[in-house]
C-alpha cells in the first residue's frame, strides 16, 4: 500500500494470508472501522457469527510496514470520536515471517473478543512468527499495548526505541495501560 490511495479504510476484518507480505510504504495511512467501548459487556469488540463490530487485521503472513522519520506510517480508528476504539493487530500462530513496525505510529486500538475466553487484547498482538516494533509512537490504546498471547514461543522479537503514551482518556477508567505484556499471566510493563 502506498500514500497514492490515502487513507486506506479498513471496513471489515482484513485478513493477510500464509505466504503472503502486506508492505505499506512510508506515508499510509490506514484507517480501521471502530466501535464504541460499550461497557461494562463490551459487546462491540467480541465476534458473535465470526466478526465484531470493531475491526481487526489479522496476520498469517506477513506484514511489513517501515515509515521513516519524515513520513510515518499511520494506523488509527476510521471514526473520530472519543469513546470509540478499532480491533487489534494479530501474528497469528500460522505467521511464520519477521512482521516489522519501523516509524509507526499506531493509535486508538483495544481488543478483539474471538469468544468469552480467547481476548486478544493489544493494538500488536502476538501468537505466531518474529516482530520488530522500532521507533514507533503507539498512544491511547487499550489495557496492553503490545502483547505476547497466551503461552508464545517466537525465535526473534525486537521492541526498541518506541514511545508509548496515554493523552486521551481510556473510556474505562478503571484500566491501567501496559505497554508490553507476556501471556495468560497478564505480567505487563506499565506506563
Amino acid at each position: 500500500w502506498t500514500p497514492d490511495n490515502n487513507p486506506y479504510t479498513v471496513v471489515n476484518d482484513l485478513y493477510v494470508d500464509a505466504g503472503v507480505t502486506l508492505t505499506l510504504s512510508p506515508g499510509t495511512i490506514v484507517r480501521v472501522h471502530a466501535a464504541e467501548v460499550d461497557q461494562p459487556f463490551l459487546n462491540n469488540f467480541y465476534w458473535s457469527g465470526g466478526t465484531a463490530e470493531a475491526k481487526m487485521i489479522w496476520i498469517d503472513g506477513r506484514i511489513v510496514a517501515e515509515g521513516t522519520e519524515q513520513d510515518s506510517i499511520v494506523f488509527t480508528r476510521d471514526q473520530r470520536i472519543d469513546d470509540y476504539r478499532w480491533g487489534v493487530i494479530y501474528l497469528s500462530p500460522q505467521s511464520q515471517e519477521i512482521s516489522v513496525f519501523k516509524h509507526c505510529r499506531l493509535e486508538y486500538a483495544f481488543m478483539i473478543g474471538l469468544t468469552v475466553t480467547d481476548v486478544l487484547d493489544g493494538i500488536i498482538c502476538i501468537e505466531g512468527g518474529n516482530v520488530h516494533v522500532e521507533k514507533c509512537l503507539i498512544r491511547n490504546n487499550g489495557m496492553y499495548y503490545i502483547r505476547f498471547e497466551r503461552d508464545t514461543i517466537i525465535q526473534q522479537a525486537l521492541i526498541k526505541d518506541n514511545v508509548f503514551q496515554m493523552t486521551d482518556p481510556f473510556p474505562i477508567t478503571s484500566f491501567q495501560p501496559h505497554f508490553v505484556a507476556s501471556g495468560s499471566n497478564h505480567l505487563g510493563y506499565p506506563i
